[in-house]
C-alpha cells in the first residue's frame, strides 16, 4: 500500500502569485523537495514500488507546468527499492 512519508512546506517572499510546477522526476526525493520548497510550494511524498532505484522520483502530481499558489501541494512517488515483481513474489 502507498503511504505518506513526509510533508514539506517553506514559505517566502517575492514570488509571483501562481507558480508553474517544475518537472522534478528522475531527480532524488531530497533534490525534488529542495526544489519544490525553494520555488514555494507544499511537498507531500509517498513511497511506492517502480523500477527504478530506493529515493527517486517516479511520478509528480499535478504535471508539469500547471500552475498553483504560492503554499499549494505538489505530490511526489519515490521509489522504495521494490519492483511489483517483488511483491508477487515472482
Amino acid at each position: 500500500s502507498v503511504r505518506p512519508i513526509a510533508w514539506y512546506l517553506r514559505l517566502g517572499s517575492g514570488a509571483p502569485a501562481r507558480l508553474s510546477v517544475p518537472h522534478v522526476i528522475g531527480l532524488t526525493e531530497q533534490e525534488a523537495v529542495h526544489q519544490l520548497t525553494t520555488e514555494g510550494f507544499a511537498v507531500r511524498a509517498i513511497e511506492r514500488p517502480a523500477e527504478a532505484s530506493a529515493g527517486v522520483v517516479v511520478a509528480q502530481r499535478p504535471k508539469v507546468n500547471v500552475r498553483l499558489a504560492r503554499g499549494e501541494l505538489v505530490t511526489i512517488s519515490v521509489a522504495n527499492g521494490q519492483t511489483t515483481r517483488n511483491l508477487s513474489g515472482r
